[in-house]
C-alpha cells in the first residue's frame, strides 16, 4: 500500500464492538429537508434566520473572499452544457435594482474679444519769464487710427446618444435590465417584475435574477447571498466547491461560477439536485440562475432558452464602467450543514442521524449512525486500478478476517477521466461477528491519485445483508462525487 492514511485508534470501519458502535457529537436531526419550503417573503439576500423552519438553526460564517487561482492545474467543477436556471426556494425578489441614465448637454463657448484705443498724450504750454526768450518747438502729434474688431461667438449643439435596452423576445421571462430567459416548454411563470422570476412545471423549478453591483463585485459575496436565503430551510443540504466554470463568448467580458448542491428528506428518503450559477459582467451587472428539482439539474433549460440568456446579458447597454474581473480559487460557501471533510475541498455531508467520527481532514472522514460505519480515505500513488482495489482491500483487513470479495465493476472514465469502480465483501470482524459491507473507489490516473468510500454493517446472516442505510449512504456518496472533478 503507498500512503494509506493511518486508522483512528478504534480501527478503520469499526469502534470497540464493531461498525457503529463509537458515536461522539450530535447526530444531525431528521426531517423535511428535500421538500422546498414555502415561500418567504425576502426582499434581499439576507444571511439565514437562526432556528428557521425545518431547519437545525445557526447562520452561516461571513463569506472569505479566497486568493486568486493559480495559473496551473485545471478549474473544479462540472461546466454545466446548457445555462440551467433556478432555485425554487424564494419567489420573490432578492436583489433592488436601480438604474439611472442622465441626459446632459454640454456648450463649446469662444470668449467674445474686443480691442480698445490707446489713449492720446496732453500738450503742456509752460510760462517763459519776459527777461528770456525762448524758442518753443513746434509740438507734432500723431494720434494712431484703432480698429475695433468684433469677435463672433459660436455655439455648438451637443448630441447625446441614450443606450436602448434591447426588447425581451416573445414568449421569454424578462429578468430585468434587458436580461430574457425563453420559457421552457410546459413551463409557466408564476412570479416575475424587479428582476426576478420563478418559473415551473410543477415538478423542476428555475429561479432567475438580475442586478447591478460595483463593477468588480466578488462573485464569492454573491454565491454566499444566494445561499444564505435558503441554506437555513433544510434539514439536509450539501455543496460542491464554488469555481469558474467557463466565460461568455463575447463583450463584455463576463465570468460564470457555478454550485451544485444536493438535498436529502429522512422521512421519506427523497434526493433533490440543483444548480446555482453566478454571471458577473465586467461593467457590475450580475445574474443568478438556479435550477432545482427531483430529477436533476442538467436538462432544465433547454439549449435555446440559454442560448437567449446568454445573448441578452451580453447585449444589455453597460450599467459601469468596466474593471478588469479578477478570476477566484475554488472555494466553499459558509453553510450550518458542514461537511465531512476529508482532504482540502474534497468532503462529503454526513445523512440524517450519522454523527462525525474523530479528526477529519487528514485523508480520511469517517461518520456513523450506530449500526453502519461510512469511512473515506484519499490513497495517493495509485499506478492503476488494481492498485486502488489492492490498497481499499488492506484497509479492511486490518479489522475484518476471512474476507470474500465480489467482482469489481468498473465505470467508463468520466469527461476528466476520472474512474469509478464498487465491490461489495462479506468477512468477520475481530470480534467474530459476521459483517457486511461495500466500497466505492475514484481513481485519476493522470494524478495517480484515488478516493475510497467503505460502508460497513453487522449482518448475522445472508437475510440481513441489505445495507440497512442504503438511501442514506447513495446520497452520502454522491455528495463526494459532487466534490472534484480531476482528483489532485
Amino acid at each position: 500500500m503507498t500512503n494509506v492514511p493511518p486508522p483512528p485508534p478504534f480501527g478503520p470501519l469499526g469502534g470497540a464492538d464493531g461498525p457503529g458502535s463509537t458515536t461522539t457529537g450530535a447526530a444531525n436531526s431528521s426531517g423535511p429537508g428535500g421538500s422546498l419550503p414555502p415561500p418567504t417573503p425576502w426582499t434581499g439576500f439576507q444571511p439565514g434566520t437562526p432556528g428557521g423552519p425545518s431547519g437545525p438553526g445557526g447562520s452561516p460564517q461571513p463569506y472569505i473572499s479566497p486568493p486568486p487561482p493559480s495559473s496551473q492545474g485545471r478549474s473544479k467543477l462540472l461546466v454545466v452544457g446548457a445555462v440551467i436556471a433556478v432555485l425554487a426556494i424564494v419567489s420573490v425578489g432578492l436583489f433592488v435594482v436601480t438604474r439611472d441614465d442622465d441626459d446632459s448637454t454640454a456648450t463649446d463657448t469662444t470668449a467674445q474679444t474686443v480691442t480698445t484705443a490707446s489713449a492720446i498724450p496732453a500738450t503742456t504750454t509752460t510760462a517763459v519769464p519776459d527777461t528770456t526768450t525762448t524758442a518753443v518747438p513746434e509740438t507734432s502729434t500723431t494720434v494712431t487710427e484703432t480698429t475695433v474688431v468684433e469677435s463672433t461667438t459660436t455655439v455648438a449643439e451637443s448630441t447625446t446618444t441614450v443606450a436602448t435596452i434591447p426588447a425581451i423576445p416573445e414568449g421569454a421571462a424578462d429578468l430585468g435590465n434587458g436580461v430574457a430567459l425563453l420559457i421552457p416548454a410546459g413551463f409557466s411563470q408564476t412570479t416575475g417584475g424587479g428582476g426576478s422570476t420563478t418559473l415551473t412545471d410543477n415538478v423542476s423549478v428555475i429561479y432567475a435574477q438580475t442586478a447591478v453591483r460595483s463593477p468588480g463585485t466578488d462573485p464569492g459575496v454573491l454565491t454566499q447571498e444566494y445561499v444564505n436565503a435558503f441554506d437555513p430551510f433544510f434539514t439536509t443540504i450539501s455543496y460542491s466547491p464554488t469555481a469558474k466554470s467557463r466565460s461568455l463568448a463575447g463583450e463584455p467580458a463576463t465570468d460564470v461560477y457555478s454550485t451544485y448542491f444536493v438535498t436529502f428528506d429522512g422521512t421519506t428518503k427523497a434526493v433533490q439536485t440543483g444548480s446555482i450559477d453566478v454571471y458577473v459582467r465586467t461593467d457590475g451587472l450580475v445574474l443568478v440562475v438556479s435550477a432545482y428539482g427531483p430529477n436533476g439539474y442538467q436538462n432544465v433549460i433547454p439549449t435555446a432558452s440559454s442560448d437567449v440568456l446568454n445573448a441578452s446579458f451580453l447585449a444589455t447597454p453597460l450599467v459601469g464602467a468596466p474593471q478588469p474581473l479578477v478570476p477566484l480559487a475554488p472555494f466553499r460557501v459558509a453553510t450550518i450543514h458542514p461537511p465531512v471533510t476529508v482532504d482540502g475541498l474534497v468532503a462529503f455531508t454526513a445523512a440524517p442521524g450519522f454523527s462525525i467520527v474523530g479528526p477529519t481532514g487528514q485523508g480520511r472522514g469517517f461518520v456513523t449512525n450506530g449500526t453502519e460505519d461510512v469511512q473515506v480515505d484519499r490513497t495517493a500513488g495509485q499506478a492503476d486500478v488494481s492498485v486502488v482495489t489492492s490498497t481499499a482491500q488492506g484497509i479492511l483487513s486490518q479489522n475484518y478476517t476471512g474476507i470474500e470479495y465480489s467482482e469489481l465493476t468498473l465505470s467508463d472514465p468520466d469527461p476528466w477521466g476520472v474512474v469509478h469502480g464498487s465491490f461489495n465483501w462479506v468477512g468477520f470482524y475481530v470480534g467474530g461477528q459476521r459483517s457486511v459491507g461495500n466500497v466505492d473507489l475514484y481513481y485519476d490516473p493522470a494524478t495517480t491519485n484515488a478516493y475510497v468510500m467503505f460502508r460497513t454493517w453487522f449482518a448475522p446472516d445472508a437475510a440481513n445483508d441489505a445495507d440497512p442505510s442504503a438511501a442514506e449512504s447513495q446520497f452520502m456518496l454522491r455528495t463526494l462525487f459532487n466534490s472534484f472533478t480531476i482528483i489532485p
